[in-house]
């Protein structure tokens, strides 16, 4: 009886640890992480907050497996990957959860996330960097520069079984994308470090939609229409967190209260041709006039100041 016994506690354990544990093993395979890809990085902008400088970046992530995930305590490095094989890093982020439903979810299979990548309080040598770099000065002239991404992500990842979560915990993941980003996107990241290394306002980075409207005028005429709605189709909608600026701006001829309150009116009627005509919802808008204080054009005669009768579209994050 004593033999049956000890012959019989290795197997019954043995079948108690199979219970626990064989559901992980067999739902998680380094071939799994073949499934998931990134899509897309759809936006990058460089913001200040506190003494810190944080690098936006909006990235599209796809689950093509048939198993709902979940990403935790994720850690993303991301950086300009170079033709030697090395990295101008662009710096961290880090991320508690991301839900990835799988491709048989109706939500669909792409999820954007927002990563807020800590570049820390100098960002003069990745500036240094990048404009010693001519694979990259090279790239920006051109009207669709192909310059790659190299995203890395440390995270544990958990495969849905059923009621419950199995994790495999420190996977890895390296990724190469290529931004669809337009060209101003990239310039103004760059243009961005190089100002805030001389201590200026980064928001005049940010790239920006301008309206042009006739002199004196706050009505918006067929083409100011046509590039608002151009601006909605690419904005849809303001649901993740980005605030709307709507900046109206006059030519710097004339009488200075006149110009404030036209530029005012220019801005508001862009604000309400967005809402009441397109439809379009945003959580936050700032809305102002700013006269004739920031003109693109000099000169004194009004066929030269047409480009200052504008409004200024752009977006930044809180």
């Amino acid at each position: 009886m004593q033999t049956v016994t000890r012959c019989f506690r290795p197997i019954k354990l043995l079948y108690l640890i199979s219970l626990v544990f064989l559901p992980l093993i067999m739902s998680f395979s380094p071939a799994l992480l073949d499934q998931i890809t990134i899509g897309a990085i759809d936006d990058l902008q460089l913001r200040k907050a506190g003494d810190d400088y944080l690098l936006d970046a909006v990235i599209v992530i796809n689950n093509a497996t048939q198993k709902t995930l979940k990403l935790k305590t994720c850690e993303f490095t991301l950086g300009f990957a170079l033709n030697t094989g090395a990295d101008i890093s662009l710096g961290k982020a880090l991320k508690d959860e991301i839900l990835l439903p799988s491709k048989g979810e109706p939500t669909g299979t792409d999820t954007k996330v927002r990563l807020a990548l800590n570049l820390g309080q100098d960002v003069q040598p990745v500036y240094q960097r990048i404009m010693t770099t001519g694979e990259i000065l090279a790239l920006l002239p051109q009207s669709n520069p192909q310059i790659n991404l190299h995203l890395q992500a440390l995270f544990d990842l958990g495969i849905q079984a059923g009621q419950t979560w199995n994790y495999q915990n420190g996977v890895e993941i390296d990724w190469i994308v290529t931004p669809e980003t337009q060209r101003a996107t990239l310039v103004s990241v760059v243009q961005a470090l190089g100002l805030a290394v001389e201590g200026k306002d980064i928001t005049l980075a940010i790239p920006k939609t301008t309206i042009v409207f006739p002199p004196d005028s706050a009505v918006l005429d067929d083409s100011a229409k046509a590039g608002l709605h151009q601006w909605a189709q690419a904005h849809p909608q303001g649901a993740d967190g980005r605030i709307l600026h709507l900046d109206g701006h006059t030519h710097d001829l004339g009488n200075a209260a006149r110009n404030q309150q036209v530029s005012e009116k220019r801005a508001q009627a862009v604000y309400q041709y967005l809402t009441d005509t397109l439809g379009l919802r945003w959580e936050q808008v700032v809305v102002k006039g700013l006269s004739n204080n920031l003109p693109v054009v000099t000169g004194n005669d009004e066929a030269s100041q047409v480009k200052n009768n504008r409004v200024e579209l752009y977006l930044t994050y809180e």
